[in-house]
């Protein structure tokens, strides 16, 4: 298990390096300049908080912690006024599949009421059938769903579930996956609007999976390479423009 799991991480880190073109170099500053930006306008919206329209639940992708939404967390309490309490991070790791995060979200869900959920890569689908019809009076009443990098129609990293950490959890993420399949079945997962953003050049979960649903799709610009997909979270101009979505 652990020679398999370096290798995938051998390979990751070659896709990367294979990136660093003089192209991407370049790249590199212009996407530093535009999070310079971006972070001046989060200073700005620091400097009069506004508070929050409703809790809202930050879910965390799987093999993903909880200290991965640290920056995003920073950012948006920073930019609001006595909220600190109603922003809950849910750890949704663990040996189960994604139907045991999904009882974590619901309970959660029964004390919070209902919510605005900020949810990076596998969390989205967890959020979407915490969301579903059939959960009856369980189910989270998500008011606006925020889903960064979530691989809609799964992720072609889902096929190395065998070999990775929480393989259950990698196993829902392939693309005819059980889990999938119900989601796309049921109409009531996308009842909630769901605004979707994506890096572009992350291969852990590629653009046509991304935006494979809801009302609205954004992209940002990043060098290629797989690290991307864990740092979508943290990129301040996603910050800028969620936060700035949440206080509206």
């Amino acid at each position: 298990m652990k020679r398999a799991t370096l290798a995938v991480l051998v390979l990751a880190w070659g896709i990367f390096l294979s990136g660093c073109t003089a192209a991407e170099k370049k790249r590199s500053r212009e996407v530093a300049a535009e999070q310079r930006e971006a972070e001046l306008d989060l200073k700005s919206m620091a400097e009069a908080p506004k508070p929050l329209r409703r809790p809202v639940l930050l879910l965390t992708g799987w093999m993903e912690p909880p200290s991965n939404w640290k920056r995003f967390r920073d950012f948006l309490e920073s930019s609001t006024c006595g909220c600190e309490r109603e922003i809950v991070c849910l750890d949704l790791r663990g040996p189960g599949g994604l139907a045991a995060a999904v009882e974590k979200v619901l309970a959660a869900g029964e004390l919070l009421g209902e919510v605005d959920v900020v949810a990076h890569s596998a969390g989205g689908l967890v959020a979407r059938e915490a969301a579903r019809a059939s959960h009856g009076e369980r189910r989270l009443r998500i008011a606006r769903l925020f889903a960064i990098a979530t691989p809609h129609i799964g992720s072609p990293w889902g096929k190395f579930w065998p070999i990775v950490p929480y393989p259950l959890q990698a196993a829902d993420c392939r693309p005819a996956s059980d889990f999938l399949a119900s989601l796309a079945g049921d109409p009531s997962t996308t009842s909630m609007p769901i605004t979707n953003y994506w890096a572009e050049g992350d291969v852990v979960v590629p653009r046509e999976s991304a935006q494979a649903v809801g009302s609205e799709h954004f992209a940002y610009s990043r060098p290629k390479g797989f690290f991307i997909h864990r740092r979508c979270a943290g990129d301040p101009r996603l910050a800028r423009d969620v936060i700035a979505a949440l206080l509206r």
